[in-house]
């Protein structure tokens, strides 16, 4: 029950600077177009998980880093759940070929 309710005001919390960060930009702003470690992405201003990440500097570049141990040029890849391809994009440039699978 406390951890429902941690996470719960933790959302809450996400959803509050969210609002606040959209009312910041204006309605018109789609996209804010950001450089990480992981490459170019524009990013949904309201993404408080991934795109913050990539705004504040990269996203999973340690997953990065320990999968390019497991891969090389003539590789062929599937991930499933890339979200916006801040582990597919930086992935392309170590194999043949990427395949990059998301639900929405």
């Amino acid at each position: 029950m406390i951890r429902a309710f941690y996470w719960r005001l933790h959302l809450g919390f996400k959803k509050i600077k969210s609002t606040r960060l959209r009312k910041k930009l204006g309605q018109n702003i789609k996209a804010i177009i950001t450089e990480s470690e992981n490459g170019l992405f524009a990013v949904d201003p309201e993404d408080l998980e991934v795109g913050q990440k990539l705004r504040s500097g990269g996203f999973g570049v340690d997953e990065v880093e320990r999968l390019k141990t497991f891969i090389n040029k003539k590789s062929k890849v599937l991930i499933v759940g890339t979200h916006i391809g801040a582990l597919a994009i930086p992935l392309s440039k170590h194999c043949r070929e990427i395949t990059a699978i998301e639900a929405n």
